[in-house]
Formats: C-alpha cells, sequence, structure tokens
C-alpha cells in the first residue's frame, strides 16, 4: 500500500520476508512509540515475500496518519547469492534501497528487523552526513577490516581500518546515487570469492571502508542472548572505552540489535523477551508468546505442506 509521501519526513526501510513479518512490524512500532507526535514516518518495506495476510496485519499494527507504509516487491532479487541459516536473501537487498525509493529523497535510514528503538529516531535522522556515503556503528566484535574482510590485502584496505556493523545506518543517498555504489557493492556480493563470512555487510565494508562516518555505539546496542557471550562484548566495549562508557551503551540504548541466531521470539529463554513483548503487544500479534506449542506447530505445518504438495503433484 502507497501514500503521499512528504520529503521532509523522516525516511526508514527495512527489509523482510515472511518469517520477519511481526518482527518487522514490532520493530516499526517501536519506532513510532519514541517519535514526536509533531513527526511523520516514510517506511519503505522491502518485501521479499511476505504474505498478503501478514501484510495485512503489518498496516493494521501501524498508525497510519503518522506513517507511510510502502511495500516494495524485492523477491527473488539475489536468489543466485549464497546465504546461510544466519543470513537470508532479504538482508542483500538493502543495496537496493537507493535505486527503489523516491529520487526526490536524499537520505535514509535502514534498519534490520531484528531489533527495538528505544528512543527518538530523529535525533538520528538530525546527525550531519556531510560527504560521506553512510553512518555507522563500528561492530562490537569484529574490531577491524582485518577480521572482517579476509581478502582486505588484495583489496588494497588498510588492516586496522575500522569495520561496521550494517543493522543500522543511515544512508546519503544523493552520494550513492552519484558514484554508482549500489552496483559495485553488488559486483562484490555476486562475485565469486574464496571467502566471504558476513554476506552483504562484509561487502559493504569492502567498497565503503574510507567513505563512512562513526556513530555513537548507543544507536546499535549489539545484544547476545547467551549472558556469557554478551558479557564479552561489554568487556570488549570497556577496552575499547572505558567502563563508564561501556555500561551507558550496554544499560541505556537507543536500539538495541538481537545480533545471535536466537532471537526474543524465538528463544524461550531470552533475557530480553519481555522487552519484545512490550512491543509486540501494540502490534496485531498482541498477545502472542513462543512457546512449545509454536514449535510443534511449526514444524507439523512444514511437515503437512510438504506431503500436500508431495500428495498433489503426484
Amino acid at each position: 500500500m502507497n501514500h503521499n509521501i512528504d520529503e521532509e519526513n523522516i525516511t526508514v526501510v527495512c527489509a523482510a520476508d515472511n518469517n520477519y513479518a511481526m518482527p518487522v512490524a514490532v520493530t516499526a512500532c517501536s519506532i513510532l512509540k519514541h517519535l514526536p507526535s509533531s513527526k511523520k514516518l516514510n517506511l519503505y518495506i522491502l518485501d521479499a515475500g511476505i504474505k498478503s495476510i501478514n501484510a495485512k496485519k503489518i498496516l493494521k499494527s501501524l498508525d497510519l496518519s503518522r506513517c507511510n507504509v510502502n511495500f516494495i516487491n524485492t523477491k527473488d532479487q539475489f536468489k543466485e547469492v549464497p546465504t546461510s541459516d544466519h543470513f537470508s536473501e532479504a538482508i542483500f537487498h538493502r543495496l537496493l534501497i537507493p535505486q527503489l525509493i523516491s529520487k526526490d529523497l536524499h537520505k535514509a535510514i535502514y534498519l534490520d528487523c531484528d531489533l527495538l528503538v528505544l528512543d527518538d529516531i530523529s535525533k538520528l535522522w538530525d546527525i550531519d552526513i556531510g560527504d560521506k556515503h553512510l553512518l555507522a556503528v563500528q561492530d562490537f566484535t569484529i574490531k577491524t577490516i582485518a577480521n572482517g574482510v579476509k581478502d582486505y590485502q588484495l583489496l588494497g584496505i588498510p588492516p586496522d581500518c575500522k569495520y561496521f556493523n550494517s543493522g543500522v545506518l543511515v544512508l546519503n543517498l544523493d552520494k550513492w546515487r552519484e558514484f554508482d555504489t549500489s552496483s559495485k557493492i553488488i559486483e562484490y556480493v555476486r562475485k565469486p570469492r574464496k571467502f566471504i563470512l558476513f554476506g552483504d555487510q562484509e561487502a559493504l565494508n569492502a567498497i565503503l571502508w574510507d567513505k563512512w562516518q562513526e556513530l555513537e555505539p548507543k544507536w546499535n546496542r549489539q545484544f547476545k542472548s547467551d549472558v556469557e557471550e554478551d558479557r564479552k562484548l561489554v568487556d570488549l566495549l570497556t577496552e575499547r572505552y572505558g567502563e563508564d562508557a561501556s555500561l551507558e551503551i550496554a544499560n541505556n540504548p537507543y536500539i538495541i540489535h538481537f545480533i545471535q541466531d536466537t532471537k526474543p521470539w524465538q528463544y524461550y529463554r531470552h533475557p530480553k523477551k519481555n522487552l519484545f513483548y512490550e512491543y509486540l503487544d501494540l502490534t496485531d500479534w498482541a498477545g502472542w508468546r513462543y512457546s512449545i506449542w509454536t514449535v510443534l506447530w511449526r514444524k507439523l505445518s512444514k511437515i503437512f505442506s510438504k506431503y500436500f504438495v508431495i500428495k498433489v503433484k503426484t
């Protein structure tokens, strides 16, 4: 569904397939909860296969008087690119943003949909991007290019350059269009390589290693569901920023990003599940909770679908 777009509104882009229909609604509701009533949101959803019933639920979840929602069909744009359990085809769709959204827009915020916005996103929107291609937060665990891009020497990239996490990005669309940045990154993704560790995040870093500006880490507080693993993250932050700053980043983030495979809607013991459910209950999925019955139902549904398809074909 498309609504009139005001270029002065805050533009946010997310990419989701049907598995992430509910989380993308939660992310969008978390933005609106903290957005001042004087501000409006242009929300683009790069649709990698969201079923119509779930697209309708997303729309019902949002206050459309404050949010222009635009679904853009991007399914199968990167079907030839190798994927894994950790990242699906949908994550590559962010590379198409400058081409897909209105040419009248000069800037956009890209957000993964495994995160919650806990503060006013207009503060992020108002940060001056200057002549950089994007703003991002340094990855908490992958500190430098040498740790995140195996071919950095062949590419002529200094090993000690900072490496950014691609879950929260502010994009300078004018720069991307001027230098055809999307094509360069897509070429990197599609070119066969001996090593490619982190999908399009690696490609973004490989191409834009000297064309980005660092954001305050609170704009992308990378969180791990395993308590010990997350404590190690905080220890890394302490080494980088000092104890007081690391605790502030860890405990009072503007955005919390669930970076492990076990997400709060998929893991019964997730330490942030109640925070996630607080925002989930603002959506049309209100009241839904993860349980063993949820897992069994999904497995039975897959078995039934597979059996039914086989029977129909035969």
